[in-house]
Parts: C-alpha cells; sequence; structure tokens
C-alpha cells in the first residue's frame, strides 16, 4: 500500500495500450485522425507545445503529468505519448504509421490472427489486478480469474468478444480509481522502503 494512488499509471497505461494495439473500434481511428488534422493544420516545424490548447479531449485523447514532477507536459492518444517539446513532423509519422498498422491489425484481429494472446492475457491480468486492489486493497494469488486468463493467453477466445470485454473492464478499472480512497499521487517515502527490503533480504539470504 505504500504504492497505491488513484492512478497506478503503469498498470492502466499498459492495459490501454494493448486494448488500443488490437481494438477494432472506430472511435479509436477517430480520435487519431482528429489529432493528425489538427497537426496537419500548421508547420511540421513547429512543437506540438504551440498546438497544445488545441488538440482534442476525448475517451482515448488525454493529458498526463510527468512521471518525476506535476507538470503536464505529456500528450497521449491511442496509447501513443508525445512530449510538447517533440515537432509537430515528428508526432505526425507516429500517428500515421499507428493508423496504418491499425487498419492491418484490426483486418486480422477480425480473423483470429496475428493477435498476441500473451499479451492480451497479461492486460486483463493486470485490470483484474487493479480492480482487487481498488475494491479490497491488497491482491490475493492465484486470481480468480486464472481459467479466463489461462483461455485468453491459450488464444482459446474470440478477439472480437474479447477486445470488447478489456474496454469494459478498462472503464471499470477508471470508474474504481475515481471512487476509491487512495491519494491523488504518491510520495516515495524510499527510506521506509529500503528498509523494508533489506530485511525481506536479509531474511532471505542470510538468516
Amino acid at each position: 500500500n505504500l504504492f497505491y494512488t488513484k492512478q497506478l499509471k503503469a498498470f492502466v497505461g499498459y492495459c490501454k495500450r494493448q486494448a488500443s494495439k488490437y481494438g477494432i473500434k472506430g472511435s479509436r481511428i477517430k480520435a487519431v485522425e482528429d489529432l493528425l488534422k489538427i497537426m496537419n493544420s500548421v508547420e511540421e516545424s513547429r512543437r506540438v507545445s504551440s498546438i497544445w490548447d488545441k488538440l482534442p479531449i476525448n475517451e482515448y485523447s488525454y493529458f498526463r503529468k510527468d512521471l518525476d514532477n506535476d507538470v503536464v507536459k505529456n500528450y497521449e492518444c491511442c496509447g501513443k505519448i508525445i512530449q510538447s517539446t517533440s515537432k509537430i513532423g515528428y508526432s505526425k509519422v507516429i500517428f500515421e504509421k499507428f493508423l496504418q498498422q491499425y487498419g492491418e491489425r484490426a483486418r486480422l484481429a477480425r480473423k483470429n490472427k496475428g493477435i498476441d494472446w500473451k499479451a492480451i492475457s497479461h492486460a486483463f491480468r493486470a485490470a483484474y489486478e487493479l480492480i482487487e486492489i481498488y475494491e479490497t486493497g491488497e491482491i490475493k494469488f492465484p486470481l480468480k480469474e486464472r481459467k479466463f486468463l489461462l483461455d485468453v493467453k491459450l488464444g482459446k477466445c474470440d478477439f472480437n468478444i474479447i477486445s470488447e470485454k478489456l474496454d469494459e473492464i478498462i472503464k471499470k478499472v477508471e470508474k474504481l480509481s475515481k471512487k476509491s480512497n487512495f491519494p491523488e499521487d504518491i510520495s516515495i517515502n524510499e527510506e521506509k522502503i529500503n528498509r523494508m527490503l533489506y530485511l525481506i533480504l536479509f531474511e532471505e539470504y542470510v538468516l
């Protein structure tokens, strides 16, 4: 619980990246197209900061705080992150490439082909762990959903159904995060954590 916050960004970010990587919802494509439309309206040599106030905000596009401080200088769209200091031309390439790959992945996904089922299962696992943390304050292994996770990992599922399920579970995680009593952010007590780690290692390898 030393690390619990409303955000738990690493977990949530991983789930969203996997969902956006294989998802087939048109709303994701529209989110990228809306972003590119704004980028195409200005010179590629300019910085993203010059259009910062015009960047679209929606289910798949939003601003992110820097991990090292509270300064908002990152922007995420469908799992792809750009910084305010990045050049627009460089950023455009990232999202144009995403659209090209996305179309092929979506086509294959509809046929249950070309899917990294192991990665998808990890995304579900992370989401279930988050739900358990937010609902109970801890994680118990093995997870209750272990049979489902194994089926996903072995590719026994229809991805068209699985992608919808992953979207739903991510939305559930976000709702639980907002309702939780965890702090908005966290100041890591390094001394306490290092002491705890030392005692664990000492007991394992010395005693």
